[in-house]
């Protein structure tokens, strides 16, 4: 009889990895630091009132977070929309820019044909990028470049930088295109444009952050009888002769021959610094800066809507809004501002009445909003700056049994929910193939 792997770290990363190996009759122990599941990618209570601590944006690349869905019998209807690529940015409260790539046509030919057909770009401008996209999809360099360099080298003009481009880098990498890692954006770019061309479809949710995959992912442990013990954060790893034997938390100890370490990269520094064969994956994550995330959720009265489920906006300082009322809250708005700036100087007042001026300049035929709430993740996602992929870990170490999840590993991704459910399952079918070869 196996021991239980345990995970420490209910994040997508650590659900994803649970419920792999649970799929595969692998006995494990969930351990998580807070009271509930998700991670970075939860909801939130606010004055009785539920918010998702961070607008995600889903595609049809997300491979693993599709399947694991199907592990939990959800079907994809149930929980999104799926639509064709439809990219509109305001530039000012009249004029816009509107990419969307045909549902019928192959890929990458399908991106063609909507930079062809983009609205609001002059069609010189059209011609440029068109000539050089493919060279750009196909880009491979060992030296990494930033975003901004990339899109130079192949003569991208300036209004698609800035309306097409620079969005998709920010909500990507949340990560400005002068600091971005070309190498990772290309890498994204590649998984969303190339191979099959639903990859670039937009999976628009249906329901809040928790409904898609923490509480039904908490259901299904449940039913299986799997232990998930919460407010448990691990304060020591037990190794001997360079191999785990188990870990301690502040209530108890748990023995395990693997341990997937399922925690945000911070946390995993503190955990292995100091053990000699991790040193070299310890200056790694030392070397690791973040990036913030600022959610403004503002409540305008019901009948207030985008007339789309989001969009971008130009020259200010949310780059993102999104309408709620696809997840069953009518006039909610959530302006989302990605990556550092001045607004993280700002109170929430000031932030939240920036915002609503902003906004009544692009919509002002909109009423004024009711109330708002501002949530700030201040280490949302790791920054993906110039060579972050030497960076990042790989999910199998040094040390004998213990293993690395999360979306800061070398996915190849930037910090995505699908990078991180894609590391845990990563980790899960390491441990199930090591098993399969010990028991046969």
């Amino acid at each position: 009889m196996h021991k239980p792997v345990i995970i420490a770290g209910g994040g997508w990363a650590g659900i994803a990895a649970t419920i792999q190996l649970t799929h595969h009759g692998i006995p494990v122990t969930l351990l998580e630091a807070a009271s509930t599941l998700g991670g970075r990618a939860r909801c939130v209570n606010h004055n009785d009132q539920e918010f998702d601590n961070g607008q995600h944006l889903f595609i049809g690349a997300y491979r693993s977070l599709l399947k694991i869905l199907r592990i939990l019998d959800i079907e994809e209807d149930d929980i999104f929309i799926r639509q064709p690529l439809s990219l509109l940015t305001k530039t000012s409260s009249t004029k816009h820019v509107r990419l969307t790539t045909p549902r019928l046509l192959p890929a990458p030919l399908h991106l063609l044909v909507g930079l062809v057909c983009t609205q609001g770009i002059v069609l010189n401008d059209k011609c440029r990028a068109l000539s050089r996209l493919n060279s750009m999809l196909a880009w491979k360099d060992p030296h990494d470049i930033s975003v901004s360099a990339l899109l130079n080298e192949f003569s991208q003009p300036r209004a698609l930088r800035e309306y097409l481009w620079e969005p998709i880098c920010l909500a990507s990498l949340n990560t400005p295109i002068e600091h971005a890692s070309a190498k990772v954006f290309i890498e994204t770019l590649r998984e969303s444009f190339t191979g099959n061309r639903a990859n670039s479809d937009l999976l628009i949710p249906k329901k809040n952050i928790c409904e898609i995959f923490p509480s039904p992912a908490q259901q299904y442990l449940k039913k299986h009888n799997i232990d998930v013990h919460f407010c448990e954060r691990v304060k020591h790893l037990d190794i001997s002769n360079n191999t785990v034997k188990g870990l301690s938390t502040r209530h108890a100890s748990f023995d395990a021959d693997h341990i997937i370490l399922a925690t945000a990269p911070r946390q995993t520094l503190r955990l292995i610094n100091g053990i000699q064969p991790l040193d070299s994956i310890s200056k790694k994550l030392g070397n690791f800066e973040y990036e913030p995330i600022c959610t403004v959720y503002l409540q305008y009265p019901q009948q207030t809507q985008l007339g789309r489920p989001f969009l971008a906006i130009s020259a200010a300082t949310a780059q993102w809004i999104f309408d709620r009322r696809i997840t069953g809250t009518p006039g909610m708005m959530a302006a989302v501002i990605s990556a550092d700036g001045p607004h993280m100087a700002l109170s929430n007042e000031q932030l939240i009445e920036n915002v609503k001026a902003e906004l009544a300049i692009f919509f002002p035929h909109w009423p004024s909003a009711q109330s708002a709430n501002v949530i700030r993740e201040k280490r949302a996602t790791f920054r993906c700056s110039l060579d972050i992929d030497k960076q990042r870990p790989a999910n199998v170490t040094d040390l004998k049994g213990l293993w690395l999840a999360g979306d800061y590993t070398d996915t190849k991704l930037p910090a995505t929910l699908e990078g991180a459910v894609r590391s845990g399952i990563q980790c899960a079918n390491r441990i199930i193939d090591h098993y399969q070869k010990t028991d046969s």
